[in-house]
């Protein structure tokens, strides 16, 4: 079998055994320029047409503008692509050296985050844009693909090129860095793009090495560009890919093989302590000091997910502190002498003033207005969801923003009365996975804002109003 018949087929058990897509699915394609996204695309070409999964694909680009000659060179190149390929293009331009200063990120954590939220933008479901869309795509086989600007598409899945390499590298970074079993698992072949997200992030190419990925090029005969952010060995990543992997390779040439098979043993854990940890298999909470070690922080790590979305700054220490609260049946609020958020109660947003929530992946600015200042009229003809305006003299501090605690209640603007937050989402048909991510507003320990639906009636501005407070929750 050559080499092009074989990477394919490899893709194609891939998508089968894990279930990446479905015929018929719009799909969303991460293209760089880079080797890994082209043989991605090429495959995923390869297979629609071979297998006849009338999959429609959409060419995603982002312009880092890292290295300005370079980035538009690569832009340039994707837009090639997708005239090549016959399938629509859509670029955005993000300044990540400005926004990496700003955030006090490093340049790839920045490029990864600015990369993930123009992903979800697209993902998200169209409002109203999407038959627009599709009708600037029906002439993409024609040349029009360039033109297309970035809309929402409304599809669940993202396809990006990460591959069997970066996942043994994934697994030898979290180790040096310190993991526990989860982070063991390396890259999985499907995952949501954020925490509890029904968008997902698929790996197509995840059983591939680097090696198959360039000789399928060559063969091939397929374009593509190089990317020398790939080569700074200032990045720690680089570095374990350029120096430590061929080291370690002197002792085990099958290193990056061992590592793979390391991950698939602590998915298989992991997927065992998740069964063991469902609600019906632990019915008491008197039962926690009985439990199994490992599973007593399998589930402490759960709950402190499930309270602040990822948990990638709680370490070892932290659990330590919570565990042995728990032992005692001593209600966990607070990490005391940790810089993390909280594990229940709510996180002050200041005011006025901006206030960054990285696990709830929110950025909340707030100030206070003059009703002159605010000009509502104007306001109201231009708001997004990400902003609301509320009575000042109603709003009693701490501020705070948290997620859906059982039992919330609040008044929905408009509504007399007032009504579970349980009762709001089923009525606005918002999915299980999705309530335990929308964070809400907190006022005196009453809700003012479901972030993104419905303020609350009783902070609404009136014309008695004074003083006007303006919040905006801006996407990281």
């Amino acid at each position: 079998m050559s080499e092009q018949n074989n990477i394919i087929k490899k893709v194609w058990q891939t998508i089968n055994r894990h279930q990446l897509f479905n015929p018929g699915e719009s799909i969303i394609v991460g293209v760089s320029g880079g080797p890994d996204s082209v043989v991605l695309l090429a495959v995923l070409d390869r297979i629609n047409r071979l297998y006849r999964q009338d999959w429609k694909l959409y060419l995603a680009h982002l312009n880092h503008q890292i290295r300005r000659d370079e980035a538009e060179r690569d832009e340039k190149f994707v837009r090639a692509l997708g005239r090549q390929f016959g399938y629509p293009v859509l670029v955005k331009k993000v300044n990540v050296p400005v926004l990496a200063q700003r955030k006090k990120y490093s340049l790839e954590e920045a490029a990864r985050q600015a990369r993930y939220k123009f992903f979800a933008q697209l993902a998200c479901p169209a409002k109203g844009g999407a038959r627009s869309f599709q009708s600037k795509t029906n002439q993409s086989r024609h040349g029009g693909a360039e033109k297309i600007s970035p809309d929402r598409i409304g599809t669940g899945k993202i396809a990006v090129g990460h591959h069997q390499d970066d996942h043994a590298e994934t697994i030898l970074f979290r180790i040096i860095r310190g993991c526990g079993l989860r982070g063991l698992r390396g890259i999985r072949p499907v995952r949501p793009l954020f925490y509890d997200s029904p968008i997902k992030l698929v790996r197509p190419l995840i059983e591939v090495s680097r090696e198959e990925i360039m000789v399928f090029l060559k063969k091939e005969k397929i374009a593509y560009q190089i990317d020398r952010t790939n080569l700074d060995k200032k990045i720690t990543r680089n570095r374990i890919r350029l120096e430590l992997i061929p080291y370690l390779q002197k002792y085990n040439p099958q290193v990056k093989k061992s590592l793979v098979r390391l991950a698939e043993i602590a998915r298989v854990a992991c997927d065992y302590l998740d069964e063991k940890s469902r609600p019906d298999n632990i019915k008491k909470i008197n039962d926690f000091g009985e439990l199994h070690p490992a599973l007593q922080a399998h589930l402490v790590e759960e709950k402190v997910r499930l309270a602040n979305g990822p948990a990638k700054n709680i370490t070892a220490g932290h659990y330590r502190v919570i565990l042995n609260r728990l032992k005692k049946n001593k209600t966990v609020e607070v990490l005391p002498d940790y810089h993390v958020p909280p594990v229940r109660c709510g996180i002050k947003i200041k005011i006025p003033g901006e206030s960054r929530f990285p696990q709830y992946q929110l950025e909340v600015k707030v100030a206070v207005l003059n009703p002159a200042e605010a000009d509502l009229r104007k306001f109201i003809k231009t708001k997004t969801d990400e902003e609301e305006v509320f009575d000042f003299s109603r709003i009693k501090k701490p501020l705070v923003i948290r997620l859906w605690r059982a039992g919330d209640k609040f008044q929905p603007l408009g509504v007399k009365g007032k009504q579970s937050l349980k009762k709001f989402f089923i009525d606005h048909k918002i999915p299980r996975a999705e309530r335990r991510r929308i964070p809400l507003v907190v006022s005196g320990g009453r809700i003012i804002w479901v972030v993104g639906y419905r303020i609350d009636e009783r902070f609404k501005v009136t014309t008695q109003t004074k003083k006007i407070l303006k919040i905006t929750a801006v996407p990281l």
